[in-house]
């Protein structure tokens, strides 16, 4: 008797029962006013930064559900038509990651459905929204001098109120970002974080030697919690690369440019 038939439906078994022990994980996201339109579903690169992967429909049962398949310790960005901001979504292993939001506001109505979602997201979707807020407040202040400061009657005192308040605003961001980063020292989350600019601005300095020693500890407690992780190394990558850079201009400068 052949045993190749057998022995080859055997393997195929075992091929398909590995598969199913390991299921693709999959975003699952409730977005109320879609009105059947796509979102853009982007994989944020080490290497490229946001690379397109495509482009995703509601379900034909349900107008406003979507879903995409999604891998643990990837940082994915989800673009709305319409709106400048993305979503940005880290899947954890083991998350089932559902969330609701509005497709005209995605990130200020995002919430997600406990108990699927992981601390990690959870903290990845605060963090945005306190951004877009205080977004809101920065350019509330920027606004306010505008208007005011041909009608007042000293328009220096406005001018310095006006800063001290982004320099404020800007400032608690900075913190609540700093607090982040050193919690979550085993996922992405500091990676999006270091990465994402706040009213245009960088909230670290990579030509400020105390950044650089915050951003290195945070690097290397990434690298050594995930070390086959791009992220984590590109991102130490560019911290020692600025710090060398740091030095050198330190040295040039005290031999007095020689």
């Amino acid at each position: 008797m052949n045993k190749l038939p057998f022995l080859l439906s055997g393997l195929a078994a075992l091929w398909l029962v590995a598969c199913q022990s390991e299921p693709h994980k999959k975003a699952e996201l409730n977005v109320a006013g879609s009105q059947g339109r796509a979102l853009a579903l982007f994989e944020i690169s080490e290497e490229r930064g946001a690379v397109f992967v495509d482009s995703v429909y509601p379900s034909k049962r349900q107008a406003d559900l979507y879903s995409f398949p999604c891998e643990a310790l990837h940082i994915y960005a989800l673009f709305f038509q319409g709106t400048n901001e993305p979503l940005v979504l880290l899947p954890m292993p083991n998350e089932d990651l559902q969330l609701n939001t509005s497709y005209g506001s995605p990130v200020a109505e995002a919430k997600l459905r406990e108990p699927s979602a992981s601390p990690v997201n959870h903290a990845c979707i605060a963090y945005q929204q306190s951004v877009l807020q205080t977004e809101a407040q920065i350019e509330a202040a920027e606004q306010d001098w505008i208007s005011k400061r041909y009608t007042v009657t000293n328009t220096d005192s406005l001018h310095d109120a006006c800063a001290r308040r982004i320099d404020s605003l800007f400032s608690a961001i900075r913190q609540e970002a700093m607090q982040l980063c050193r919690q979550h020292t085993n996922n992405l989350l500091p990676v999006f974080i270091i990465n994402k600019t706040v009213a245009n601005r960088m909230l670290f300095d990579m030509e400020n030697g105390s950044d650089l020693a915050f951003l290195k500890a945070c690097a290397d407690s990434l690298v050594q919690a995930m070390p086959e992780n791009g992220h984590a190394a590109r991102l130490l990558f560019h911290i020692e690369r600025a710090a060398h850079h740091l030095e050198q201009e330190r040295i040039f400068a005290n031999n007095g440019g020689k």
